[in-house]
């Protein structure tokens, strides 16, 4: 993430090329609207049958997102901020299935959502997904599903990956913005 993030920013590019890159990528509108639907709109939307979640253990905090108003106003916020900034060349639906690890490499697949959105979102996307994860594993264990999520089996796995995530983006970013 770090390398695609920083390499396709103003960090990295002259405004030219910037602009150039935005326009290569603009045309993928379904894509993104879609990106917008599923992340800010779907989950706060009382009548979306879009949405599962891991039940009984979060009825409760799901109807509570639900009627949390003050929640909408700020997810309204930030879907703006998605829609207005263009700041990098992000994946647009980058979890744990689009991430292939082997001992050698790490390799980021389904790039048909890619176009430039904030800095921030692809990081965010990818670690609210292993929030999800982590918060469904009680669920899961409940219903002998241990097998569900393969390669983090436990929330200890899980928060140990937040946490490498977290610091190797950090390092890497830091890195390409001192040596370019």
């Amino acid at each position: 993430m770090a390398t695609t993030l920083f390499f396709t920013s103003l960090l990295y590019h002259t405004i030219e090329e910037h602009k150039s890159s935005v326009a290569q990528f603009c045309g993928n509108i379904e894509l993104s609207r879609l990106t917008k639907q599923v992340v800010f709109s779907d989950p706060y939307n009382k009548t979306s049958k879009c949405n599962r979640w891991t039940s009984p253990h979060l009825d409760h905090d799901v109807e509570a997102l639900k009627k949390d108003d003050d929640l909408k106003i700020e997810i309204a916020e930030l879907k703006s901020l998605f829609c207005e900034r263009s700041q990098v060349l992000i994946h647009g639906d980058l979890h744990t299935s689009s991430v292939i690890v082997t001992q050698d490499s790490t390799q980021v697949i389904d790039p048909e959502f890619v176009f430039h959105g904030p800095i921030g979102f692809e990081v965010g996307a990818f670690l609210g997904n292993l929030f999800l994860a982590l918060f469904a594993q009680d669920g899961h264990a409940d219903q002998g599903d241990d097998q569900r999520v393969c390669w983090y089996i436990n929330k200890e796995g899980i928060l140990r990956t937040i946490e490498e995530t977290l610091i190797l983006f950090h390092k890497k970013f830091i890195a390409l913005w001192n040596q370019h």
